[in-house]
């Protein structure tokens, strides 16, 4: 069986070539995922975050005593069953819950029957991501493809950089970063992610602490891919300011081209960099500054706008600067 990964906000895992990701939907309650074939359904993702971690460093912080309890995941398998019993009449689950290994995590394992379906669930917590997890799959290839998806689960990363693979995006993000909005359009995909700025060192004041300097706007990343034929002849030049210029007014607001621009390489490819600025005025500088590229790529048959934003703190805009080489975040094709 073919294979093909998937990633999204530090989780990852391989799935057969012929599903796609259906749904995905982010609260501050926690992100689920649907993955389905032709047919139907066959797997649903979900986390939660425990809060374990953020409840430790309260109490170690306050000195008072630790007033939260890291459930076992047999006690949230039976708090989830009941739960799900209540929407779903003719759900049926076995009474024994079995144990397995999922990236090295403890997990209970449990199979259940609804409306003429079979299927299985893990669930299980992850110390390094301070997740609960859900994993529910519908039986339509055998157990064997069950056990095949835990095995190649991966819940937590060491690495600094996380990746999102998925709607046929790459990317390759600073774990700082998470999804804010996406938006899909007939062949057009734009994803926000919004990050924590590292602000730049600096003595300051008496009267700045009185009065500290405003925070600048959350830190905005910006991707958008298009379908080659909504890109039509356009010239690579006007086609990026142009993009770049509605997706910054409308993700981070009031903006203005620099006249820093030039050509520079993405993955191999011939594009467009320019710079925009955010803030400022005749007398105040610019408060933040982004780096734009689009180019176009003949292999995956897309073309790309990436708006990232750069350290604070320096005078991006200067005619005279170097071009500003890309972070390697997009991946058009491997």
């Amino acid at each position: 069986m073919e294979v093909k990964p998937f990633s999204f906000a530090g989780f990852s895992m391989s799935i057969p070539k012929e599903w796609d990701v259906s749904t995905i939907k982010i609260t501050k309650e926690g992100t689920t995922i649907g993955i389905q074939d032709l047919e139907r359904g066959r797997l649903e993702i979900n986390w939660q975050v425990a809060g374990w971690k953020k409840a430790k460093d309260q109490a170690r912080r306050s000195g008072k005593p630790l007033d939260k309890k890291l459930l076992e995941p047999e006690e949230v398998a039976e708090k989830y069953h009941k739960d799900i019993k209540k929407k779903l009449k003719d759900l049926e689950y076995d009474d024994e819950m079995t144990q397995d290994k999922v990236d090295g995590h403890r997990a209970v394992i449990s199979r259940w029957e609804e409306a003429g379906q079979t299927g299985y669930e893990a669930i299980w917590y992850c110390g390094v991501s301070d997740r609960y997890y859900y994993l529910r799959y519908v039986d339509g290839q055998g157990p064997e493809l069950f056990k095949a998806l835990l095995g190649s689960v991966v819940c937590h990363s060491s690495l600094p950089t996380v990746k999102w693979q998925y709607l046929g995006l790459d990317l390759e993000l600073p774990k700082d970063y998470t999804i804010d909005e996406q938006k899909a359009e007939v062949g057009k995909l734009t994803v926000v992610f919004y990050g924590h700025w590292e602000l730049p060192g600096r003595k300051r004041s008496l009267a700045s602490w009185l009065r500290p300097p405003p925070l600048p706007p959350p830190r905005v990343l910006v991707v958008s891919r298009w379908n080659l034929l909504r890109y039509g002849n356009s010239k690579l030049e006007d086609w990026t300011e142009e993009q770049a210029t509605s997706l910054i007014k409308k993700y981070v607001g009031s903006c203005r081209k620099e006249p820093r621009e030039g050509e520079v390489q993405v993955n191999g490819h011939r594009a467009w960099f320019t710079v925009f600025s955010h803030g400022g005025g005749l007398i105040k500088k610019p408060s933040i500054y982004f780096s734009v590229y689009g180019w176009v790529c003949d292999a995956s048959e897309t073309a790309y706008i990436l708006i990232n934003p750069l350290p604070l703190g320096e005078r991006w805009g200067d005619l005279a600067g170097e071009p500003i080489p890309p972070p390697d975040y997009v991946h058009c094709h491997r």
